[in-house]
């Protein structure tokens, strides 16, 4: 059921109707607090392993309807225009050419199904990476482990 959740949020979220937008803005600024405590691994972290100044971060900007028209649009462009555009140029064979680091949360969606590794060498030529030991917000739940991958891959040798 986890990600039966997860999915109908993103697609929610990335339907191309102006009005959708304002569904959002009235569904998640004051229901910030709501979705905290119902569902902390789908959309916030619960403040008793998050730094309670990183949290006040998430819900300010959940309370700011410009900030949720913005999240609205970033996933609505990856629903809609970006496939498109992300379609042509598999198409043609076109790949990204420089190294790229995939990270994703152990406990989280993308753990759930394939490799994000696996699923990146099909956009991409020098793909590494692996789970954190976290959910959806790695920074916040595991910032060592992290830091660590992203440091080991900033600092190799290309």
């Amino acid at each position: 059921m986890h990600i039966n959740l997860v999915r109908r949020h993103f697609f929610g979220i990335a339907q191309k109707q102006h009005r959708i937008d304002q569904d959002r803005r009235r569904q998640l600024a004051p229901r910030t607090h709501f979705y905290q405590e119902r569902h902390p691994d789908l959309f916030l972290p619960k403040a008793a392993w998050m730094d309670a100044r990183a949290l006040a971060h998430y819900r300010a900007a959940l309370s700011d309807p410009s900030r949720v028209h913005a999240m609205c649009e970033d996933y609505r462009a990856g629903a809609h225009a970006d496939f498109e555009i992300d379609k042509v140029d598999l198409e043609a064979g076109r790949k990204i050419t420089v190294p790229l680091l995939t990270l994703w949360g152990a406990n989280g969606v993308a753990g759930a199904s394939a490799s994000p590794v696996e699923t990146w060498k099909k956009w991409a030529t020098q793909v590494s990476g692996g789970p954190i030991a976290s959910g959806h917000f790695l920074p916040e739940e595991n910032p060592a482990d992290t830091a660590k991958a992203l440091l080991a891959f900033f600092t190799e040798a290309p």
